[in-house]
């Protein structure tokens, strides 16, 4: 990061970076027939039309203006727009369902709602004339407009000096402390709630992890984003974090066009989900077992100076593959409320298996029940028209509880064990925490996802994902009949064979806290079915939903 003053709002932040490089690249498109560099002066000019166009519209400062659209160009562009205005964002994740999409709209009640495709349209379509307050619906896509849902360009219109003037002066009178986003929570316990993010709170942020990151050692270093523009994580590690350290930012426009786009565009730097990375480790299997661990390195473009890794506890035996490889991967905690970045390891401090120390400005306490508290300029103004849950969450001195349960070491580094509210008792008294015990068991090679049941009843069980590949190989060498998928939990062998993992993976555990039964899953869980977050958290109300039946015939099997 540079030596200039941090800008205090996101659209100085946007107009100090494409500023910046007024005929050099600011973004990167990774489009399927080229690759395509738009200049910060392109950038900013599109971006303020788009503003006049919100102001002719109607959009006064402080309405909300939504966004339903995968990553692309467009999105970013309206974001920017919707600050110049002085409006507040409120992105919602594109594989919301319809009635998702709904609930968080009337709850926030935005002036214009901008989607990207047919698909998104026809989900806003549905329940638009609810919205009290829409004035449009304008689309990305050319071929989903309609009458009723005009295309983009008919609201972007070529500033007028009286629209410049109102932009300045909005400009001008846009504070720190103004609410700049809402964002809803991913939903892993409950209704999603709009977290309001002020400007001061995603800045700081960003920049107080910017702070920790060495100078560039090349010019014009490379992020690749991927990870979803509407949840915190992405927002600010792949945009907002890269646009103050004056990164060029290249949009792949799905995870389907990760692998070709890394030997596309070689990154300098990666942000992802454990998921992401336990997949690149197993598309290099094959060359890690023959001992070239560069294979990571070259898989992801050969440029690769480090990776982030959020959203979930990344997998120790992960980590280790990357950082045998040269490419080490810094895990960090955060949440939505917190803008998000709680703790990070970093090139100058860095501890296997933690989240890290905390950022600077940020503090982090452990209360009596093993809760995680934490305080600063990255706390979130509140919930959106929820000053009763805010409360509940928000103590009078600022400590906020996130609902997680951790340990901090003499160091500093914070270990997350569990989810407060995740908590089992089981019908003898015993407090478990699951997710711990779903951490060891999906550090076996044979387990790629596990769910760990058990509340009122008198042991756990577990619903347990395989590795099918790792599986494949080992009914090979062990002259093993392969079962097709949906006759996975049928195989004796198979079930042995997993029986005796989980005996190992969980060996130095409570007896309290082993897994006595389990059953085996023909697939994984998924965004689609409701059973992830766009994180790779795990639903479990809705894990639990899908798998009830399953997992409460574990408990009427005979001893």
């Amino acid at each position: 990061m540079d030596q200039q003053p941090v800008p205090e709002t996101l659209f100085a932040l946007y107009k100090r970076a494409a500023t910046a490089r007024p005929n050099g690249p600011l973004f990167r498109l990774c489009e399927p027939d080229a690759i395509r560099d738009i200049t910060g002066s392109e950038f900013l000019a599109r971006a303020e039309s788009l503003a006049c166009g919100m102001l002719a519209a109607g959009v006064s400062a402080g309405d909300r203006v939504g966004i339903v659209s995968e990553n692309r160009l467009e999105w970013i562009e309206t974001d920017c727009a919707i600050q110049c205005a002085g409006a507040i964002t409120v992105a919602l994740h594109a594989p919301l369902s319809a009635p998702q999409v709904r609930e968080q709209f009337l709850d926030s009640d935005p002036a214009l709602i901008f989607v990207s495709s047919a698909t998104q349209r026809d989900k806003v379509l549905q329940f638009h004339k609810e919205c009290s307050a829409l004035r449009g619906v304008y689309t990305f896509d050319h071929d989903a407009a309609t009458l009723a849902t005009p295309y983009l360009d008919e609201i972007a219109i070529q500033p007028r000096a009286e629209l410049l003037a109102q932009l300045a002066t909005r400009a001008r009178f846009s504070y720190p402390d103004d609410t700049a986003a809402i964002i809803y929570t991913s939903g892993t316990t409950g209704a999603s709630r709009g977290a309001s993010l002020t400007n001061r709170n995603l800045i700081s942020n960003v920049a107080s992890t910017a702070r920790m990151i060495p100078p560039e050692e090349t010019p014009d270093p490379v992020l690749l984003n991927w990870l979803p523009l509407s949840h915190i994580f992405a927002r600010s590690a792949d945009l907002y974090g890269p646009l103050l350290r004056g990164l060029i930012i290249a949009l792949t426009p799905s995870i389907e066009a990760l692998p070709g786009d890394l030997l596309r565009i070689h990154p300098d730097y990666l942000c992802g989900v454990p998921r992401l990375w336990e997949k690149l480790a197993a598309a290099a299997e094959p060359e890690l077992e023959s001992g070239d661990t560069g294979a990571l390195r070259r898989l992801m473009g050969g440029r690769l100076r480090w990776g982030i890794s959020g959203g979930a506890a990344l997998n120790p035996r992960i980590a280790e593959a990357f950082a045998a490889a040269g490419v080490p991967l810094y895990q960090g905690y955060g949440l939505t409320e917190t803008s998000p970045t709680v703790t990070c390891n970093f090139p100058s401090h860095s501890r296997l298996g933690s989240s890290g120390k905390a950022i600077p400005d940020v503090e982090v306490r452990i209360a009596e029940d093993g809760e995680i508290l934490t305080r600063g300029p990255h706390i979130m103004k509140g919930y959106w028209r929820k000053p009763a849950e805010t409360a509940a969450v928000i103590d009078a001195d600022g400590w906020f509880q996130t609902g997680d349960i951790g340990e901090l070491d003499d160091d500093g580094y914070l270990t997350i064990t569990d989810r407060k509210k995740d908590i089992l008792v089981t019908a003898y008294g015993k407090n478990v925490a699951p997710q711990q015990i779903e951490n060891r068991l999906c550090s076996d090679r044979f387990i790629e996802q596990a769910f760990v049941y058990g509340d009122a009843r008198p042991f756990l069980v577990a619903l347990l994902v395989p590795r099918f590949k790792e599986l494949a190989d080992w009914c090979v060498e062990s002259e093993v009949p392969e079962p097709v998928r949906d006759a996975i939990d049928q195989s004796p062998q198979i079930h042995e064979l997993f029986h005796q993992r989980i005996s190992i993976a969980l060996r130095d555990l409570a007896p309290h806290e082993q897994v006595r039964r389990f059953v085996l899953a023909p697939g994984s869980f998924s965004i689609s079915s409701g059973e992830l977050t766009v994180t790779a958290k795990l639903r479990r109300s809705q894990i639990l939903a899908n798998h009830r039946e399953q997992l409460d015939a574990l408990y009427e099997l005979s001893e």
